[in-house]
């Protein structure tokens, strides 16, 4: 059995050492070994790291209180329930109202910290507006730095960016305008 022995890093905005990813890449992909594609269960990332020998069991936090998790927990399930919601929006030239979501995620204003707004409020404030379709313009940026190497592999890499060049004058204008060509009910 041959072992490829990979140099893991980090993705930004993540809060794991170079370290320690190279201690959780390999548990992982043990896990992963003998499936096809290297299939990982997050199931089975619970139940391998519970075991008290894994490297993978402080970063489960299994040394972490029962009450600590539970808040964690509870605050995800929160963040869970404002994306799961959505209103419906009559577009200008659309005959059908658009499903949105309901609240949007938006920085606090504290590192790392996030807090959802209701769509309808952010829609009518310029500057909240504006705050939210910046934060849209740097995620398509990051989807794009994220399958830049596969996007170009498949020939379209040059064909995305157009893409992304266009959505980005439109969030531009509709940034500008007073509800951003739709009336959300």
């Amino acid at each position: 059995m041959t072992t490829t022995l990979r140099k893991y890093s980090v993705r930004e905005d993540f809060h794991i050492s170079v370290e320690a990813a190279n201690i959780i890449g390999p548990a992982l992909e043990e896990i992963g070994k003998g499936r096809e594609f290297t299939e990982i269960p997050a199931e089975e990332i619970v139940e391998k790291g519970s075991r008290k020998n894994s490297p993978l069991r402080p970063y489960l936090l299994y040394d972490k209180s029962d009450k600590e998790l539970a808040y964690q927990t509870r605050l995800e399930r929160a963040r869970y329930l404002c994306r799961a919601l959505q209103v419906r929006i009559e577009v200008v030239g659309r005959t059908e109202p658009v499903p949105v979501r309901a609240f949007v995620s938006m920085s606090s204003g504290e590192p790392g910290r996030r807090v959802y707004a209701v769509v309808q409020e952010v829609a009518k404030n310029k500057d909240r507006r504006k705050e939210v379709l910046a934060e849209a313009r740097a995620d398509m940026d990051r989807w794009i730095s994220r399958y830049e190497n596969f996007l170009r592999a498949l020939g379209i890499l040059s064909r995305a960016r157009e893409i992304v060049e266009v959505l980005e004058k439109e969030l531009e204008r509709a940034s500008e305008e007073n509800t951003a060509g739709c009336d959300i009910a």
